[in-house]
């Protein structure tokens, strides 16, 4: 687009171009050539698996806008795939701009993952077996809309036409949330291993509500594993966010008491460089 706040015209350059690695130049590149234009903004936009992203042009006031739609399933399954976005704004009014284009990729999804403990604090004697965990409540398909505009890159999520979904993790092995004679008992539950892809989207308070059904065994000196119980709560307000690791950690007991903790929110991962395209 035209470096220009009273005409913003934008013309796809390098639409659905394929880059890929030149192992004689020890570069990025790709094969229809295209060449800087002055005093104009160029926007990158990359994504892996190619193909993902769908170009929408329209007519506003008789010049075309450009944005970009994906249409994502992030359902809990294997099915549901690690989509990796860059962006790169070069302003070729700056003088001795960068020519080389430096994408720096993310994860375009959320990571999250439950665990679960016994709470030892309230009830330091008896043991717990998990045997099912659902979560129910969460979105499972969104829109990806992002717009390049004045310089920058503008995305949302339009999650108005998602259903919600139920996922669901069966212990056919009953887990004992228990060191056995150890010093410290307390074993943790990693419900999903590394965590879930999952769209970003808003937790609302009473939106998402988590299930553990488990075995509670009071007379320790037989092999029954005790009566078969179940607590629920629902996942504290919070806002999922693209790139980020949320840990959810459970604490039950009996009585159908359970706690959550404050998720630990990290970095999912750090920007993996996705290399330099030389722009000839």
């Amino acid at each position: 687009s035209k470096d220009d706040a009273q005409s913003v015209q934008y013309e796809p350059l390098l639409e659905n171009e394929l880059v890929s690695y030149d192992n004689n130049q020890h570069i990025w590149t790709y094969e229809n050539t295209e060449y800087w234009i002055s005093n104009s903004y160029h926007y990158f936009l990359a994504s892996y698996p190619n193909g993902a992203f769908k170009q929408n042009r329209v007519s506003y006031d008789g010049e075309y806008i450009t944005y970009y739609t994906m249409d994502v399933t992030a359902d809990g399954t294997d099915k549901t795939a690690d989509i990796l976005v860059a962006t790169n704004v070069t302003d070729t009014t700056i003088e001795n701009y960068d020519e080389t284009v430096t994408l720096d990729f993310f994860h375009l999804l959320s990571k999250v993952n439950l665990k679960i403990r016994q709470d030892f604090d309230i009830d330091p004697d008896f043991n717990y077996y998990v045997t099912k965990v659902v979560v129910e409540g969460i979105k499972g398909n969104g829109v990806y809309w992002i717009d390049p505009y004045n310089g920058s890159f503008y995305e949302e999520w339009n999650l108005d036409e998602s259903k919600n979904i139920t996922l669901e993790k069966t212990f056919t092995d009953p887990v004992l949330l228990r060191n056995i004679g150890a010093e410290n008992p307390v074993v943790t539950l990693s419900v999903w291993d590394d965590g879930l892809m999952l769209i970003p989207q808003p937790i609302l308070n009473g939106a998402v509500k988590v299930r553990v059904e488990y075995y509670y065994d009071i007379n320790l000196d037989d092999d029954d594993l005790g009566s078969q119980r179940f607590v629920e709560g629902f996942i504290p307000a919070t806002t999922w966010e693209s790139g980020k690791s949320l840990s959810y950690t459970l604490s039950i007991a009996n009585q159908n008491n359970i706690t959550f903790s404050q998720p630990s929110i990290d970095p999912w991962g750090s920007l993996q460089t996705g290399g330099t395209i030389i722009i000839k």
